[in-house]
């Protein structure tokens, strides 16, 4: 899973607004960047709601879904059980073997 991570604020710390809210923040970017490399990411530094706005709207176009081989065996073994259970009652009904 990518996690990838945004720095909202300065490293020196301050007060940003975000949608009418004051947030205090101070960032610790090695950790946030040390996050997103670890997980084949990237990070992202915003400073204020406007670069934020950014990020988001860059994010959409970056997600990427992955097609990855799934099992299907159980499926087959599903229809096995299947053919068995009516090969077995073709049988009682073939033979007449019911009390």
């Amino acid at each position: 899973v990518r996690v990838y991570t945004i720095g909202l604020g300065s490293v020196q710390g301050g007060v940003v607004s975000l949608d009418g809210r004051q947030i205090r923040t101070s960032l610790d970017e090695p950790t946030l960047k040390e996050i997103a490399k670890s997980t084949d990411a990237e990070y992202y530094l915003a400073t204020n709601e406007t670069d934020l706005r950014k990020v988001y709207e860059n994010l959409t176009t970056q997600l990427v879904l992955k097609t990855e081989k799934t099992e299907i065996t159980f499926a087959f073994t599903a229809l096995a059980a299947l053919f068995s259970m009516v090969a077995g009652a073709l049988s009682i009904a073939w033979f007449n073997r019911l009390p």
